[in-house]
């Protein structure tokens, strides 16, 4: 494995500098010296005093690489080598020289490269002495048989100093290996730690949905781009923060905070759907997938989890829910309608001959009991009308005249103390529909803003191109939620049918207002219910506006109510313009 950039040698202290720079170049001076006294006289002499110390300060100038230090212990065997010829002190150079050598070299190679110099080193060292005793200024110091034991004995230490040496390097060497492998395990990990950062990152980057972490304390850790979204409290207003406490409901507060203590014990949260709010009050429906932080210990330090936005899933499934209902109503209706109705036509046949048969006080009697089966007549046509819903051909009108042919009955049937303001555009507005639903649907409008209004008031009526849907409306399937309006802060919007269908400008808008009692927000998003009144038993059926809804889902049209306590109600059928 390759050692990395971390494990090369640290450089030479000042001082070990100074005495490497220093040594040499005195060598060179004495060598120069000797050559202006005359003490140097032959070549061997002037090589070994001059010229290979100068190559030595040259190859060290070179810097700490390996060629220039091996070119530098090369030289010093070879001064060593020559030392032993010309100088009477020799024999202690032939020795000295190859032991700085091997200490030239000894940090920067290993291996076999540093057992080569080991064995040139001694060599050098053993035919130093041999030299100095035999053909060196030494050789008429000692007999010959003192010679051969005294180049013995020398090899003998100095094979002996060598092997020290080279078992310490050795050791070195292994711990230093050691070392390098463990720092460059350590770099690698590192790398790979960043990497798999770096990928995570991206990942929650990127990620769609909302992930969150946060420590025992609550306080975030991890808070990514798409909770930013979701939530709307930014990384920079969270991050090392406790959770924002508003984005939990007041009434759900207790489950949540149930919720992480069962995670920091052990247990994992799979698809938990709650609701959470954001920033601005919204609400939004979440399933909240999360698990324990554990540390090395195994112990829980934080949770860690998503939450995935399923608003628009919770208010489609509420109105599909809400269609399957209709649809059983519906069902449901249409068998009472017919049973009943078929009970009222003999219960008025009866009635009529009693009438055409008595006069008198029975007379009186049977012309009461006809008024009655009309009534329950008109109860079942509400049914069936209720229950059949798309039924029937449509035909292409301008509903300007539909509404204001209808508008004299409408007058008629909410009574004098309330005036009838009636606004109509001034170009055609054609649109394909069931005329005789669409009176219907008015005239049940017309009717709940005259209960609305017990002491009088005024009930408007506009036809006219559609305006751009309030960008506060609300689906009836999803969640009512109050918002602050020029009319008042508790007025509230709720869109019962086309929530979703696209401002069109060429659209057709049918509004009727009145300034009555107004409707209570818990009350408002049941209105379109089936048999849902408010009214005393036996002054409304609940049919009414469920009635209203299925004509304008029918005629693939949306349907808004606005409505404030106190100031009055405004429903706006919306359909779709033929022109």
């Amino acid at each position: 494995m390759t050692p990395p950039a971390a494990t090369a040698i640290a450089p030479d202290g000042r001082w070990l500098r100074v005495v490497m720079l220093v040594a040499p170049v005195v060598a060179v001076g004495v060598g120069v010296a000797g050559i202006a006294l005359s003490l140097v006289s032959n070549p061997a002499e002037l090589l070994t005093a001059f010229v290979v110390p100068l190559a030595i300060i040259g190859a060290l100038a070179l810097g700490d690489r390996p060629a220039p230090r091996l070119a530098a212990a090369l030289a010093l065997d070879v001064e060593a080598l020559l030392t032993g010829v010309v100088s009477p002190a020799g024999m202690a150079f032939t020795l000295v020289l190859p032991l700085i050598a091997v200490g030239l070299v000894q940090p920067l190679i290993r291996g076999r490269a540093l057992l080569v110099v080991f064995g040139l080193s001694a060599i050098t060292a053993v035919l130093g002495v041999a030299e100095a005793v035999t053909i060196g200024p030494a050789r008429g110091v000692m007999p010959p048989g003192s010679a051969f034991l005294t180049v013995v004995s020398f090899a003998a230490v100095t094979a002996f100093a060598l092997a020290l040496n080279w078992r310490a390097t050795r050791h070195l060497s292994a711990t230093l290996a050691a070392a390098e492998y463990e720092i460059c395990e350590r770099a690698t990990a590192e790398r790979r730690l960043r990497e798999t950062s770096e990928i995570l990152s991206a990942i929650l980057t990127s990620s769609p949905v909302a992930t969150q972490a946060f420590d025992r304390n609550r306080r975030v850790i991890v808070w990514n781009p798409a909770s930013e979204r979701t939530f709307g409290w930014s990384a920079d207003e969270v991050i090392g923060r406790a959770l924002p406490e508003e984005m939990v409901p007041i009434d759900d507060r207790e489950s949540s905070r149930e919720r992480i203590i069962r995670t920091l014990a052990g247990s994992t949260t799979n698809g938990d759907r709650v609701r959470r709010l954001t920033k601005d009050g919204d609400e939004r429906w979440v399933d909240i997938y999360a698990a324990p932080l554990l540390d090395r210990d195994g112990e829980a330090i934080g949770i860690a989890g998503q939450l995935i936005d399923v608003t628009d899933r919770v208010r489609i499934e509420a109105q599909l829910t809400q269609a399957q209902k209709m649809g059983a109503v519906g069902l449901l209706a249409s068998g009472i309608a017919h049973d009943f109705n078929n009970t009222l036509t003999a219960a008025g046949g009866y009635a009529e001959l009693i009438q055409s048969s008595s006069d008198g006080l029975v007379r009186e009697d049977a012309t009461a009991l006809i008024e009655v089966v009309d009534r329950g007549r008109q109860l079942t046509r509400q049914l069936l009308d209720f229950a059949r819903r798309g039924d029937g051909a449509a035909a292409l009108v301008d509903l300007r005249d539909v509404v204001v042919g209808v508008e004299p009955l409408i007058r008629r049937l909410i009574g004098g103390t309330i005036a009838v303001e009636l606004s109509v555009a001034g170009e055609p507005l054609r649109a394909s529909v069931q005329v005789g639903q669409l009176e219907q649907s008015l005239i049940n409008l017309a009717i709940n803003a005259r209960d609305a209004m017990p002491n009088g008031g005024v009930l408007r009526i506009a036809v006219d191109t559609a305006r751009t849907h309030d960008e506060d409306t609300e689906p009836l399937g999803g969640n009512t939620v109050a918002r602050g309006r020029p009319g008042g802060a508790d007025c509230r919007t709720i869109a019962a049918v086309g929530s979703i269908r696209p401002d069109s400008t060429n659209d057709i808008e049918i509004s009727v207002a009145d300034t009555g009692i107004g409707i209570p927000a818990p009350v408002l998003a049941s209105v379109f219910e089936p048999f849902f009144t408010t009214k005393p038993v036996g002054v409304g059926t609940g049919l009414g506006l469920a009635m209203v809804r299925g004509f304008v889902e029918a005629a693939g049209g949306a349907l808004i109510v606005t409505s404030e306590v106190g100031v009055g109600t405004s429903f706006t059928i919306r359909l779709p313009s033929a022109a």
